[in-house]
């Protein structure tokens, strides 16, 4: 068998791929190898013990600081840093790192009074740019804090808030850590300020010996001039070893007596309409404010909701407090709400809510006209002529709608028209050849936007109550006028044809001659007349034989 070069070229090509093949696999395989080596790397989660740092762990709350730094080279992507502690019982604290330099982060700690005695765990919390945990695996670090562990309780109730003129009962919880500690001995003493800032603080009263138990607070007016405010139990605890001592406190609030609306007093019209002021009075008191102190306000709400414009009153010398209030035109009928609020200058607040009716102001009509004529004239219109009505209308608080003229005779007879109104040379007219002859009553009634009609049923002031429809004489008796005119005309004309016709016919006697000087000239023939042709008649007649007479 013999090879051809097409045979030899197919075997080189695929002993060609073959070897490439197996050139390129170990390479993919290292490639792949190293790749995998990358990924690992990027996804560690955790932070080495190596690379966390903590100054102390044994410290005293409230007098030693710990210093904590954190290396996260080991993650990949780190941004900011969170340091978390967990206290024993289950509390915690979390606070932000300070970035150092590189990958570093550092937190300032001092633990505070409230931290129970024992053995805080610290972790740490790493997050990249998206916000999202990288050290998902934290490494924990054991810090022992001695704490005195102390706070102040108000008991009955346990509710750190009291009126003026009141006593507060406050309770201070110690857990002494000279027991855990004896090389310290604390003591602490109380105090009653106004702010935790030093640089504002003023100390309002002493509470007298050092480490009591508790005490009554009486919320003396003279000494708690202010309402509605925070104060504070302030707690100095000393470490009489080193004489340093350090602040704690515990907040309490001094409540307003709100003002108080005397809602029996209120006092509003019987009736309220749109466009008309009307005023509210209510009696308003305070127990710790003066009573020109006090802001009174009212505000009304619409029927749909919507809030209308506020009016106050301060500065009042009595309790009681008027306000006058207005509804504007074209604003919506019904029942309002009436919201009246008492502000005092602490920020007491009380409110009173009550619903109000604003009625609607009927149209008004002031006068009219019937073809110009004021209806105190005797009017009178000819039939055929037409009846116009003019008017002098208004609606103070909202908009005419229509008008309507009704028109009522002897025979009980309605004749009603309407029209919309148009303040521009408004009028309604009416053919008197669509009413009967004779007296009609005349009734006018407008009506406006919000369907309240006012009807005029009588007149205006001395104004006539009817209107006379009269014939008119000479339109009367002129179709007869005009059919004898026409019948003598006619007369007339037929007269004078018949004249014209006779005169044309011609004579049937020989005119006479009068005799002449001259010679007679010859006369003249006249040519035969042809006799008319008479209409063939529908049958022919039968022939007749001609009679001979004798002579």
């Amino acid at each position: 068998m013999k090879l051809n070069k097409k045979h030899i070229a197919c075997a080189i090509i695929l002993f060609s791929i073959f070897t490439g093949f197996l050139l390129c696999q170990p390479n993919t395989i290292d490639k792949s190898s190293y790749h995998s080596e990358k990924i690992k790397i990027s996804q560690k989660t955790t932070i080495s013990a190596e690379n966390i740092y903590v100054n102390d762990t044994v410290v005293t709350a409230l007098f030693d600081q710990v210093f904590i730094e954190i290396n996260t080279t080991e993650l990949s992507y780190a941004n900011y840093s969170k340091v978390k502690f967990q206290y024993p019982g289950g509390s915690s604290d979390v606070f932000d790192m300070e970035h150092k330099t590189g990958e570093n982060f550092t937190y300032t700690y001092t633990p505070p009074y409230y931290v129970p005695n024992g053995t805080t765990m610290i972790t740490f919390q790493v997050y990249n740019e998206s916000g999202v945990l990288i050290n998902t695996d934290p490494v924990q670090t054991e810090l022992f804090i001695y704490s005195n562990y102390y706070a102040a309780d108000f008991p009955p109730n346990y509710d750190n808030e009291g009126y003026l003129n009141e006593t507060l009962n406050v309770k201070i919880l110690i857990d002494n850590i000279s027991a855990y500690e004896p090389q310290r001995n604390f003591s602490y003493q109380v105090s009653i300020v106004n702010s935790t800032d030093p640089s504002l603080q003023t100390t309002i009263k002493y509470i007298p010996g050092d480490d009591i138990e508790g005490f009554s607070l009486f919320l003396n007016e003279s000494l708690f001039t202010q309402v509605n405010k925070h104060y504070y139990v302030k707690v100095n605890l000393t470490d009489e070893g080193s004489g340093r001592t350090e602040p704690t406190y515990f907040r309490f609030k001094v409540l307003n007596y709100n003002p108080e609306i005397l809602e029996s007093t209120l006092s509003i019209p019987d009736e309220i309409y749109r466009t008309i002021d009307f005023d509210i009075s209510i009696n308003v008191s305070d127990i710790e404010s003066a009573i020109q102190d006090i802001n009174v306000s009212a505000q009304l709400t619409t029927p749909l909701g919507q809030k209308l414009g506020q009016v106050e009153e301060s500065e009042n010398p009595d309790n009681n407090f008027t306000l006058t209030l207005n509804v504007a035109k074209n604003r919506p009928i019904g029942q309002y709400l009436l919201n009246i609020t008492a502000i005092d200058p602490d920020g007491g607040l009380s409110s009173f809510i009550h619903y109000i009716t604003i009625l609607n102001l009927s149209p008004e009509i002031k006068n009219f006209w019937i073809n110009g004529l004021s209806p105190a004239q005797q009017i009178s219109i000819f039939y055929g002529d037409d009846i116009t009505f003019t008017f002098d209308v208004s609606d103070e608080d909202s908009d005419i709608e229509y008008v309507t003229v009704s028109l009522l005779n002897e025979n009980d007879e309605w004749f009603n028209t309407t029209k919309l109104y148009t303040p521009a040379n408004f009028e309604i007219a009416i053919r008197s050849i669509d009413l009967v002859r004779g007296t009609w009553n005349v009734y006018i009634s407008v009506t406006d936007s919000d369907d309240s009609t006012t009807s005029l049923t009588s007149d205006i002031g001395q104004a006539p109550k009817q209107i006379r429809i009269v014939p008119d004489a000479l339109g009367l008796i002129m179709p007869w006028i005009t059919l004898i005119v026409g019948l003598i005309i006619g007369l007339l004309m037929g007269i004078a044809l018949a004249y014209k016709l006779i005169k044309r016919k011609p004579s049937t006697q020989p005119a006479k001659q009068k005799p002449s000087k001259k010679a007679p000239s010859k006369p003249q023939e006249k040519a035969p007349t042809q006799p008319e042709e008479k209409p063939k008649e529908k049958m022919e007649k039968p022939t007749q034989k001609k009679i001979k007479r004798r002579l």
